[in-house]
């Protein structure tokens, strides 16, 4: 009996281990699969961007226009000096209604000054202002962002927007007898972002690249709200 006895108590001993272990098993897969369930619930959120970014369109085109040695550089012996150049410069505004989908809008604005210098005489390679040349370009834009991952960290993700242009372009120059030449237009472009890395949650760094109205290569800081 004292054998017996010894064993049931061995037995019930095991069994209530066995219980105890399985209870907690199943009280932590229920806090996993809770927790697994607020992960991949999303709450509608709010994205503010401030973003900068080079070789952009209008930067494309203005390099463009001076190749072409258009309305602004008539003599090929022109030089241009003393560049100013902000990059394109964006605040955006992204609405996530879904977590691997936001959509928003932006405004933006790139800007370049440089000195116009002009050769004082055929082969004297001396050179004297001419004047400054402005080009400033406002930007509009309407764009969408898809997550590819699942990461609450670190984000890969694609962007698509359309974008118009307010552009002037002038040239001021030193010889007051001399008309200032000026031109303002609109045009619409786009911006194509196959692949781009955002790293944070709350707030985070982001890194673009693509071509279009942001530039080839960007980046920037985003507020989550």
């Amino acid at each position: 009996m004292i054998q017996l006895s010894s064993l049931m108590k061995t037995a019930i001993c095991l069994f209530l281990l066995v219980c105890f272990g399985s209870t907690q098993t199943l009280l932590g897969q229920g806090t996993q699969n809770t927790s697994n369930d607020s992960a991949f619930k999303h709450t509608p959120a709010h994205h503010l961007a401030l973003q900068a970014g080079i070789g952009s369109v209008p930067q494309i085109l203005n390099k463009f226009a001076k190749f072409l040695n258009s309305y602004y550089y008539a003599a090929s012996t022109d030089r241009y000096t003393n560049k100013i150049a902000t990059g394109a410069l964006f605040a955006q505004y992204h609405f996530a209604p879904k977590k691997r989908f936001r959509f928003g809008l932006g405004i933006g604005i790139d800007h370049v000054q440089e000195d116009i210098e002009m050769e004082i005489s055929s082969g004297s390679y001396s050179f004297e202002k001419y004047g400054t040349y402005y080009n400033k370009t406002y930007t509009i834009v309407l764009e969408c962002m898809f997550v590819y991952n699942k990461n609450e960290f670190v984000k890969l993700y694609g962007k698509l927007g359309a974008s118009r242009h307010s552009f002037s372009q002038r040239v001021e120059t030193v010889d007051p007898a001399e008309w200032s030449k000026s031109i303002n237009n609109n045009y619409y472009a786009g911006q194509l972002t196959p692949i781009a890395v955002e790293v944070g949650k709350e707030i985070s760094g982001f890194a673009e690249f693509g071509f279009g109205y942001n530039g080839i290569l960007s980046a920037g800081i985003r507020g989550k709200f």
